[in-house]
């Protein structure tokens, strides 16, 4: 599997429409915000636009959001079902793709439906979309030949939903289940799904596997026999992707926590690694397990670098040895 760029961020404009509102993100130095990307440790970007309805974020066209669907994009082909809209990324992409065929757009919101119906109307690839009020688990692969026509098959079955926390887990996959089940698509990708999957090998399975060097395409496999789906490519470089992107996103969390921890009083090195991985996992492990965990942390936090600066980052120095210590 190449590596592949973002998916472009849709144009959109700041405003009220649909009684949703988009904004831009509160800029942080000439027009760039530094954030994590998802498969990428934390860089400037342009700042980014926000789909906030009541006070809750929706959806953005973050760099993360953007790189989290372009390796799902390269696989979209025939008869698309797109659940889970937010701004448009992955659908006013794929609409564009020669392979792809058809798109059945599907959101539970009325507001979102409408926002995109706009967005697509007159674009390429606008006339291969019928939007539909509702969630996958009602639709079925006859229902919807039924409504729409003559349909052999759903080729490619796309979860777009989203978490404001990043809360993209293994627990995911019971909803993508739910999804599948009428329409029984040829490919089936979800949004997170690379973390969902490290995440299932090192808590879920059957003996875990903590050391992420040892993944190898006979666990992919396990993988896909246990949630009975093909999650992803079957290759070695999805296998790395994978592991980027759950490391980048667990330094992501593990930093956001060490900032909140970090306004009251200042933890050292030790609380810092044992807080991120066992109080806040729910569960004692032994030491080894804990030691090898720690030193892992540290050596994430090494590589990631981040220093103290006027965004009050925490300062992560060496603390290896005085961790293992």
């Amino acid at each position: 599997m190449p590596a592949t760029g973002p998916i472009d961020a849709p144009v959109l404009r700041s405003g009220t429409r649909h009684d949703l509102t988009i904004k831009k993100c509160a800029d942080q130095q000439g027009g760039k915000v530094m954030r994590y990307g998802y498969d990428t440790m934390m860089c400037w970007e342009d700042r980014y636009l926000s789909l906030i309805d009541n006070g809750h974020v929706l959806a953005t066209t973050s760099l993360a959001a953007r790189q989290s669907r372009a390796v799902a994009a390269r696989s979209a082909h025939g008869t698309v079902v797109v659940h889970g809209l937010g701004l448009g990324i992955f659908l006013r992409h794929v609409i564009t793709l020669p392979e792809v065929s058809r798109v059945f757009a599907v959101d539970a919101d009325w507001n979102v439906l409408s926002l995109n119906e706009d967005g697509v109307r007159g674009k390429c690839g606008g006339d291969k979309v019928e939007f539909i009020h509702g969630h996958p688990i009602d639709l079925t692969r006859g229902t919807l030949a039924t409504k729409y026509g003559h349909l052999d098959t759903v080729d490619f079955l796309y979860v777009d939903t989203w978490s404001p926390d990043y809360d993209m887990g293994y627990h995911r996959v019971q909803e993508v289940r739910d999804a599948v089940e009428g329409l029984f698509p040829f490919v089936t990708w979800f949004h997170g799904q690379e973390i969902a999957m490290v995440d299932w090998m090192r808590n879920h399975r059957s003996p875990p596997l903590w050391d992420l060097s040892r993944m190898s395409l006979d666990h992919f496999d396990e993988w896909c026999i246990h949630v009975g789906m093909t999650l992803g490519h079957r290759s070695n470089a999805y296998l790395d992707h994978a592991k980027t992107c759950w490391s980048v996103q667990r330094t992501r969390r593990d930093h956001d926590a060490f900032r909140s921890v970090g306004k009251t009083r200042k933890p050292g090195p030790r609380w810092y690694a044992r807080s991120m991985y066992v109080n806040c996992e729910g569960r004692t492990r032994t030491d080894e397990v804990w030691m090898y965990a720690a030193s892992e942390h540290v050596a994430r936090c090494l590589a990631c670098r981040v220093l103290e600066d006027d965004f009050g980052m925490a300062k992560l120095l060496d603390m290896r040895l005085e961790v293992m210590g």
